[in-house]
């Protein structure tokens, strides 16, 4: 399997704990510290409270570690 990002060789290990994070993600009860960082690339704040939040979704494998 390719990936289409940088057309690197993803390996069954890689994509078995990106389907783990995904996993955890979709069952999540309560938005904890740990999962807010694997989701939340930057939450911006400006003077009018205008928020804008940057996701981590660019790549997928961006989330595993």
């Amino acid at each position: 399997m390719k990936n289409d990002c940088n057309e690197e060789t993803v390996d069954s290990k890689q994509l078995q704990k990106l389907f783990s994070v995904v996993k955890s993600i979709l069952t999540f009860e309560d938005l904890n510290e740990e999962l807010l960082h694997r989701l939340v690339e930057v939450i911006e704040v400006k003077d009018n409270s205008e928020v804008t939040i940057h996701y981590q979704f660019m790549n997928p494998l961006s989330v595993v570690v």
